[in-house]
């Protein structure tokens, strides 16, 4: 018989010697070890969200507002405001509205109580749903 059998075979002796002395211990103790791994499985969208951090996907819909002086550096017109007119003067006026730093068409469409869904729509913006400060929105 070799070492390894020795052991497993001492080990497996004192296991059954310490259930016959304190069965209501081997319970105790599966039933500790069964209840964490349920509250593990149960909480695990919070332990998620705690533990890990965002993953920006690009379906946001409060992206981040372009910079005249972003867009200006990169040299793109991509993503630059249609208009330029100055923060002091943003406001909404008649139909349009004229966007500012920080600004969403989430937020938009709140403060002026339209839907920011046909906001973009009316304007031609799609997802990601990106506004550049000073671009004009028509509003319906």
């Amino acid at each position: 018989m070799s070492k390894l059998e020795q052991y497993s075979r001492r080990y497996a002796y004192k296991v059954r010697h310490k259930y016959r002395q304190d069965p209501f211990a081997f319970m105790v103790l599966w039933a500790l070890f069964f209840s964490a791994i349920f509250l593990i499985f149960a909480f695990r969208g919070l332990i998620a969200v705690t533990f890990m951090r965002e993953i920006d996907t690009g379906t946001s819909t409060s992206a981040p507002a372009v910079t005249e002086e972003i867009a200006a550096d990169e040299g793109t017109t991509e993503n630059a405001p249609a208009s330029t007119t100055p923060l002091s003067d943003i406001q909404a006026s008649g139909d349009t509205y004229t966007v500012k730093s920080g600004d969403s068409l989430y937020g938009i469409g709140l403060e002026l109580g339209k839907d920011w869904k046909v906001i973009a729509e009316l304007n031609g913006i799609g997802p990601p749903y990106s506004l550049g400060v000073g671009q004009v929105l028509k509003l319906p």
